[in-house]
């Protein structure tokens, strides 16, 4: 398992490409092309969810639940 450092540094690299809207990223001598930009954000929603575990910390989930006003 990768430590939470190495995490942390592919979603910053990740993250980068995304917001320049580059599909293939090189670093540290590796490349990776992806195929569209939903998968970018699905592998990023995956490392954030590792690196919440990583931390030991539950991701924050909210439930809304509608309801009617009586007069």
């Amino acid at each position: 398992m990768a430590t939470l450092s190495d995490l942390q540094t592919r979603r910053a690299a990740l993250a980068t490409s995304l917001a320049s809207g580059v599909l293939r990223a090189t670093y540290q001598g590796r490349t990776v092309e992806y195929r569209t930009v939903a998968e970018m954000e699905r592998v990023l929603a995956r490392l954030d969810g590792e690196i919440a575990a990583a931390q030991s910390t539950r991701p924050v989930r909210v439930i809304y639940v509608p309801g009617q006003k009586f007069l």
